[in-house]
């Protein structure tokens, strides 16, 4: 049995890609932002994701005990103290996906791309003659 530990993920792909460290503890615990507000840190991340860019307001979406604390914007900042390499997200594409995707499109894709090498690793993980079903153990997947 081996462990495919998928907690931040994308974090983690992303850093890889961009040659950065990976995260050292909690991944989402921010300078300056309390352990309090861990859910909002998560939601930006996945909205970060999903736009490629910062987001500038929660979406209707968004859980009321989200909404409740910090607005995006507080989050932003403390997001790119601790992790520099992302200010320009796009970055993470590589340049065959950059050149087929119009510029326009390029921050959007780079969730879709992200989600593609999670894919990629899972479907590795499973495909290996040693996979054997066993029971999932959250926040990580026991393959």
């Amino acid at each position: 049995m081996s462990e495919l530990d998928l907690c931040a993920s994308y974090l983690s792909i992303a850093l890889a890609r961009l040659y950065a460290p990976p995260p050292e503890g909690d991944p989402y615990a921010l300078p300056g932002v309390s352990d309090a507000h861990r859910d909002a840190i998560k939601h930006w991340f996945v909205l970060f994701w999903q736009l490629g860019k910062p987001p500038q307001t929660w979406p209707a979406s968004t859980p009321p005990a989200v909404r409740a604390g910090l607005q995006p914007g507080d989050i932003t900042g403390p997001v790119f103290t601790r992790y520099p390499v992302l200010n320009d997200i796009t970055r993470v594409l590589p340049e065959e996906v950059i050149q087929q995707v119009p510029p326009h499109l390029r921050h959007w894709a780079v969730g879709q791309y992200l989600m593609g090498v999670e894919a990629s690793i899972i479907r590795h993980a499973i495909g290996t003659p040693s996979w054997r079903p066993e029971v999932p153990c959250c926040p990580c997947m026991m393959v």
